[in-house]
C-alpha cells in the first residue's frame, strides 16, 4: 500500500465525515470552485461533524470509549438508531 492510500485510510478511521467532506470538495473541484453551488454538501458537513460532537460528549460522559466508533459499520448502525429514534445515541440498543 502505498502513503497515499495509508492517509486516506487514517483519513477514512478518524474522520466520521470523511464521505461528506469529500463530496463537498469534489463539488467545488467539478463547479470550478464557486462555493455557492456547493451550499447543500457545506451544510451536509456542518450537519455530520455536529452529530458526530453529540455523540462523543455522550458517549465521554456515559463512560464509553472510543467516544466516537471507529468502525463504518458500527457507525451506521449510530446513524440508523438516531434516524429510528431522534435521539442522540450513546450505544447501540438492538431493536
Amino acid at each position: 500500500m502505498g502513503k497515499t492510500q495509508d492517509a486516506s485510510q487514517v483519513q477514512k478511521d478518524k474522520d466520521p465525515c470523511w464521505k461528506e467532506r469529500d463530496m463537498s470538495m469534489r463539488c467545488l473541484s467539478d463547479n470550478g470552485f464557486d462555493k455557492s453551488k456547493c451550499g447543500a454538501y457545506f451544510e451536509n458537513v456542518k450537519n455530520c461533524k455536529t452529530f458526530w460532537m453529540e455523540v462523543k460528549f455522550a458517549r465521554r460522559n456515559a463512560g464509553l470509549y472510543p467516544a466516537v466508533p471507529i468502525s463504518e459499520e458500527e457507525r451506521q448502525k449510530f446513524r440508523q438508531q438516531y434516524k429510528r429514534t431522534g435521539e442522540i445515541p450513546v450505544k447501540i440498543v438492538d431493536e
